[in-house]
């Protein structure tokens, strides 16, 4: 495929698509509601936006996770090519406020406002993590596939979940892409899965007649293992993504730039004093709940674990209490730990036993094997390059055969976002001469 039409690129100047992906938008240009299984980490984000480009859609709503609100109104400015003005709907502002702006992204909560829905149509609708509309029941999945889904023009919806876990799960969403071909809720279930009553109720488990329905979900899904398409892949990808922090934390933060680049340089900044050492803390502190919320809806679309990184024991704490609490198996190593205590938690997360291994920066960056994970995110950043490149290298060693992606959570307007660029371009210079 090429990246320019007769009037204008499709994609923006110094940015080009990979081989899949050029594949998946062919594929997908015959259909006006597609399902954008690639696995985590292969680009749906961008592909989305660039077939939106493509088709010259100039009204998108965008529905998504929370968390992933800011990662989207980047990734607009980043792949747009129709200076498409981009809204991020955080409140419980009226519609007039935002009336005008060609992109809207929202929540799913947001997405159950009826006073949105009613003033908005013809529009191009995006749905991440689409695999959150499974339950029939749930508010969030009656907004999205019979409201938001039936003023739409055409619709993209993406998930890096294996669409076959739990075939009941995937009826909300079939009915949506292709409606009235897939029957009513029980038929489908009927057709494709095993029934079984307890007794008490109707049970669900694997699948049947497997080769037809994969036929039919090919008939508008397209979808990419990494291991399939490892050669389009860099061995390690940096990924900076913008989370909602306190602008009050943000803005103390800020204080301590230019110590924090003198640091970041070698030119003999330090970030040791008390009033640095506090405000580095309060902003680690104020990246938990979004970090949590950032990891867990990882952990849906992730083929394997997770290795989360921090700096504070309090953050580390923090992370550990909220991901357990989301139901996840967390692991946790920290200083103080002894070598036994250490080698217990790798090998439970080596063995598949974790879904996150939540670790100290200073005390697992250097020593472990933790390539189980091909998915690395830092809650905090370090600003010293090498024990950021260090931990990055608990994953991307001898054994991994998969690409690395890092995730560096910035907090907005705050310290985060003014180093991490001057932060990764030295870790991949330290990552270019070390291996």
């Amino acid at each position: 495929m090429s990246t320019k039409t007769a009037k204008r690129p499709i994609t923006p100047e110094g940015l080009k698509l990979r081989p899949f992906q050029k594949q998946n938008l062919k594929k997908a240009l015959r259909w006006r509601r597609w399902l954008l299984t690639d696995e985590m980490g292969l680009g749906k984000t961008c592909q989305s936006i660039v077939m939106c480009n493509i088709r010259s859609r100039k009204k998108i709503v965008v529905i998504c996770p929370a968390s992933l609100r800011l990662n989207w109104k980047h990734e607009f400015k980043m792949w747009d090519t129709m200076n498409r003005s981009v809204y991020v709907i955080n409140s419980k502002n009226p519609f007039e406020d935002y009336a005008g702006e060609d992109v809207l992204i929202m929540s799913y909560h947001a997405a159950t406002r009826v006073d949105i829905l009613r003033e908005l149509s013809d529009y191009t609708l995006l749905i991440d993590e689409v695999h959150a509309c499974k339950n029939w029941a749930a508010a969030r999945t009656r907004a999205v596939v019979m409201n938001w889904s039936k003023k739409s023009t055409d619709i993209i919806a993406m998930t890096g979940t294996p669409i076959l876990k739990h075939i009941p799960d995937l009826h909300p969403v079939v009915s949506m892409m292709r409606p009235g071909e897939f029957g009513k809720f029980k038929d489908f279930c009927g057709k494709y899965t095993n029934e079984v009553w307890d007794g008490f109720q109707l049970k669900y488990y694997g699948v049947k007649n497997e080769d037809e329905l994969k036929a039919r979900l090919a008939e508008f899904m397209t979808r990419n293992l990494k291991a399939d398409v490892l050669k389009d892949l860099p061995d390690k990808s940096y990924i900076d993504v913008p989370i909602e922090i306190s602008a009050k934390v943000a803005a103390e933060s800020m204080k301590y730039v230019a110590a924090a680049l003198k640091s970041i340089g070698g030119d003999g900044g330090s970030l040791n004093s008390e009033h640095i050492a506090v405000a580095r803390r309060e902003l680690g502190e104020a990246k938990i709940k979004p970090t949590i919320d950032y990891v867990t809806t990882l952990n849906t679309g992730c083929s394997g674990p997770i290795v989360l990184f921090a700096h504070h024991r309090s953050v580390l704490q923090g992370l550990r209490i909220g991901l357990e609490e989301k139901g996840l198996r967390v692991g946790m190593l920290i200083g103080g730990m002894s070598d036994v205590e250490k080698d217990a938690v790798v090998r439970k997360f080596q063995g598949g036993e974790l879904d996150v291994f939540v670790g100290s920066i200073m005390a697992a960056s250097v020593g472990l094997t933790l390539t189980a994970s091909s998915e690395v995110v830092f809650a905090e950043l370090d600003w010293t390059p090498a024990i950021m490149a260090q931990a990055v290298d608990r994953v991307h060693r001898i054994g991994q055969d998969r690409g690395v992606q890092v995730h560096m959570l910035v907090g907005e307007d705050s310290l985060d976002q003014m180093i991490v660029e001057v932060l990764e371009s030295k870790m991949r210079t330290i990552n270019k001469v070390m291996t």
